[in-house]
């Protein structure tokens, strides 16, 4: 039998597990790990998030985005009942909903073992959210870490693409804090070209967590 749902619980998701960790560091329940983003979300939508909503007083923003999110800004165009990943209703039975989203993706990736054309799109200059992040962190003096994520093609070669180097290289210019997990990957913690299983939220932690107490300490000394 199979029933719908998120491909990863949100208890397994990296924001619920570094909450967990951290209030269990410091012994306690005050701190908030809030997830502001949603699928296929880039900067400059959380950039629209927080000028709508205010930055809910945050003692850390952490970014993490992988090289498509380099200068990919938000389209119009019209997605739901196009994208395969979008439906515009419901599958007649579970198991071809279960085929599109689990099935075929990964058949693909083996097939090609690389990314979709679709998702390397090139552009010239980077998405303005970067520089919003930025402006924001330094305005309020919000320490702000930057996790660039690795799709599997870029861990199997071993570098980030066109994009990704544009990050890095922000980053670099602006000296803001970053991390990446490209040398972590392996195949199994994906459950299609990009996006992680339970095991690579995990990972996500595990790589982030250090990152944030480290910015903690600094902050209370």
């Amino acid at each position: 039998m199979l029933n719908g749902g998120n491909l990863v619980p949100n208890e397994n998701l990296a924001s619920t597990l570094l909450e967990n960790s951290i209030n269990g560091y410091f012994n306690t329940d005050s701190f908030q790990v809030l997830n502001i983003s949603a699928g296929t979300w880039g900067p400059d939508n959380g950039m629209a998030f927080i000028q709508k909503h205010g930055d809910f007083d945050a003692d850390l923003i952490c970014l993490v985005y992988n090289s498509h999110d380099a200068g990919d800004t938000m389209e119009f165009n019209k997605v739901v009942g196009v994208e395969l990943q979008k439906p515009d209703k419901n599958e007649s039975l579970a198991t071809i909903a279960f085929f599109k989203r689990m099935v075929l993706p990964r058949i693909s990736t083996f097939l090609h073992k690389e990314e979709p054309a679709s998702s390397k799109k090139m552009v010239s200059e980077l998405n303005p959210g970067w520089t919003f992040f930025y402006e924001l962190s330094n305005q309020k003096g919000i320490p702000l870490i930057v996790y660039l994520h690795a799709t599997q093609e870029e861990a199997h070669n071993k570098r980030y693409d066109q994009e990704g180097q544009k990050i890095i290289e922000f980053c670099n210019r602006n000296n803001i804090r970053m991390v990446m997990d490209i040398n972590k990957q392996s195949d199994d913690l994906f459950v299609d070209y990009i996006h992680l299983n339970s095991e690579g939220q995990k990972m996500i932690t595990d790589i982030l967590f250090p990152e944030i107490i480290s910015q903690f300490e600094v902050a209370s000394n």
